[in-house]
């Protein structure tokens, strides 16, 4: 992702508006505002992680795009997607999640005095875990306690603001 300066901020989230600019940020007067997206793969949400450094770091993360009518809880958490692993045959469907994602998301809490960072990142969809593909293959029960299934993750570089 890279930030860019006076550059306007299309109102539309069409699939031509993430192929032109996507991983890029904008600068949009005293906020920080990035576009990203991501395609062909079965995903759950899209997260856009901030952190500031006072005399100590700290992290908010925002959900800024998912699959689904999921809606943000009070609790300001996004609910499940779902689990679709069938953990006897170690396998999975595609039939939740989405093939593509995107957005355009402006910091609420931008401070333009105060150092911070912003990297992305997309939840995928849960898939057998490990272990859930080892006891399918060798006829074996999964162990009592360990999870059947993950959910994998995929990160941007960080973008920092500096004052």
């Amino acid at each position: 992702m890279r930030p860019h300066r006076d550059r306007q901020i299309p109102n539309d989230s069409s699939r031509d508006l993430f192929n032109s600019i996507s991983g890029e940020g904008i600068n949009s007067g005293n906020a920080t505002c990035m576009v990203f997206g991501e395609i062909r793969r079965p995903n759950n949400s899209f997260q856009r992680v901030e952190g500031v450094t006072l005399t100590r770091t700290q992290e908010k993360v925002y959900d800024v795009a998912w699959s689904g009518d999921r809606r943000v809880g009070s609790d300001a958490k996004l609910p499940p997607v779902g689990n679709t692993v069938d953990v006897e045959n170690a396998n999975w469907t595609n039939t939740i999640g989405a093939s593509e994602l995107g957005a355009v998301w402006t910091d609420p809490d931008f401070d333009p005095g105060q150092k911070a960072f912003y990297y992305a990142r997309v939840i995928e969809i849960p898939t057998p875990r490990w272990s859930t593909y080892d006891a399918f293959r060798f006829g074996i029960p999964v162990p009592e306690g360990v999870p059947t299934s993950t959910q994998e993750r995929a990160y941007t570089s960080f973008i920092w603001y500096v004052p």
